[in-house]
């Protein structure tokens, strides 16, 4: 992510750090805040992750954790903000309409927040956002639920 915000000549506000637990790529991490236009939130309040989401082009997600579901992505769109991230995990299945999918290399999320992100609205993103709001996932899973005690396969 810091390597695009550089391509692209763009400051950049790294939110998270404390889950990680390699203390030598953490503090690496941590030298770059306020380099080049650099910010990082290794403990951002909750307030200051929906400010930051709200007034940020973009949410950048370059995971290479093959999470199942990655929370960033629908925190962000509820903000309004659109994703770019790379292929990863359930991330693709999270960004529909809100965002673009990408390789994960520089030059493609750099390709992505200059040619495609312009063309998000916040409305898509939000859209997008709320098939993952609360209320959407409880009426999902109780829906399920009671599909399954109906004789449904599990």
């Amino acid at each position: 992510a810091m390597d695009v915000a550089k391509k692209l000549g763009m400051g950049i506000d790294l939110v998270g750090g404390s889950f990680v637990q390699n203390e030598n790529y953490l503090s690496m991490i941590k030298a770059q805040d306020g380099v080049d236009g650099v910010k990082i939130w290794v403990n951002a309040s909750q307030e200051d992750k929906i400010r930051l989401y709200q007034n940020a082009k973009c949410t950048i997600v370059p995971s290479r954790m093959g999470e199942p579901f990655c929370l960033v992505v629908p925190e962000s769109l509820l903000c309004g903000t659109p994703i770019v991230s790379s292929n990863d995990g359930g991330i693709p299945e999270l960004v529909k309409q809100g965002g673009v999918v990408t390789d994960g290399s520089v030059d493609a999320i750099a390709d992505a927040i200059l040619n495609i992100v312009p063309k998000i609205t916040s409305k898509m993103a939000r859209n997008n956002g709320e098939l993952f709001s609360t209320e959407n996932m409880a009426d999902g899973y109780l829906g399920r639920y009671k599909e399954i005690l109906d004789g449904d396969e599990w």
